[in-house]
């Protein structure tokens, strides 16, 4: 494993500072100086890592693990060459401020657990890593586009990641559905619902759809956000996997949302849990929602919510 990632997995640990605000480069710098005390990385064949191995990981870190002003990015980039490049430049750049990337899923290892990705290799994993990577440098530095979304769903579709057209195929004229529900199935599709014992569930969405007043409960804030999506498509398809997708790919949540997110998405062991559920479920879903309309839906940039969930959809495996 290469030092750089050592170091982000150390970031994101017990040990680490776990600090998600932006900071200069030479704030960051310090904040791992107990990483390199504790010889959290090393030099070549394991020895102790020189001066000048240490200013390569911390410049590998900040390019690969950091959110940065574009123009800084470029130099550091440009000064990374392992045979020719100047590995301390970044300390020229000491007051430039940049945040650490998220850990998102990341394992001990620092892959993806397989139970995030039906791509079972190595390769795929990382690419997908870099993938996120980018796309929250572009989300941060300039906001994203439709152009942007063409080209990672096509990424995505590249490595197996596909948004599933035949399973979910496009919503039509949602705005004009009628409320049928009474007392009694009055047509094939709330007969099945019947059947399936979601009578109940069934009238409570429809009313969810009809009432512009209605409130989501912890009980059926995804249900609550299906409803209103389908009355008003300005507002975002919401599950336990689109939260998930935001918070991998969004940069921009602060420390409370992602501490909220943290809570609903992961059980005590760091575990994926089934169902997102606990006190802030309602929480979650309203933080979503403002990042979704403020961050990344942009109607002159041709970025709807439904373009956007064509993008989010892939992720969330």
């Amino acid at each position: 494993m290469s030092n750089q990632d050592k170091l982000h997995i150390w970031w994101w640990g017990d040990s680490g500072p776990a600090n998600e605000e932006p900071l200069t480069i030479e704030q960051i710098n310090t904040e791992l100086q107990p990483a390199l005390k504790t010889s959290v990385v090393s030099g070549k064949q394991g020895n102790k890592i020189s001066t000048a191995g240490w200013n390569y990981a911390v410049l590998k870190f900040l390019i690969e693990k950091c959110i940065l002003p574009v123009s800084v990015n470029t130099v550091l980039v440009a000064n990374s060459n392992p045979k020719n490049g100047n590995y301390s430049v970044w300390r020229k750049h000491l007051d430039v401020r940049a945040s650490v990337n998220p850990l998102n899923a990341l394992n001990s290892n620092g892959i993806m657990p397989s139970d995030s990705l039906s791509a079972s290799n190595v390769a795929n994993k990382n690419t997908l890593k870099k993938l996120i990577a980018n796309l929250q440098k572009i989300i941060m530095r300039n906001g994203i586009d439709k152009g942007s979304i063409e080209n990672l769903i096509k990424s995505l579709s590249d490595m197996g990641f596909q948004y599933d057209d035949k399973k979910f195929p496009a919503l039509k004229g949602t705005e004009n559905f009628i409320n049928t529900s009474g007392e009694t199935p009055t047509n094939l599709a709330e007969a099945l619902l019947w059947k399936l014992g979601k009578w109940q569930s069934y009238k409570d969405f429809a009313s969810n759809y009809t009432d512009d007043d209605s409130k989501p409960t912890k009980q059926n804030v995804v249900f609550f956000a299906f409803a209103k999506h389908l009355k008003n498509r300005k507002n975002p398809i919401y599950d336990q996997h689109a939260i998930r997708a935001l918070w991998a790919i969004c940069g921009n949540l602060t420390s409370t949302e992602r501490k909220k997110c943290k809570t609903l998405l992961f059980n005590r062991k760091g575990e994926w849990k089934q169902v997102g559920s606990g006190s802030i479920t309602i929480d979650c879903y309203e933080l979503f929602v403002k990042h979704i309309n403020v961050d990344l839906v942009s109607l002159d940039k041709g970025v709807t919510s439904s373009v956007l969930d064509r993008l989010l959809m892939p992720h969330k495996r």
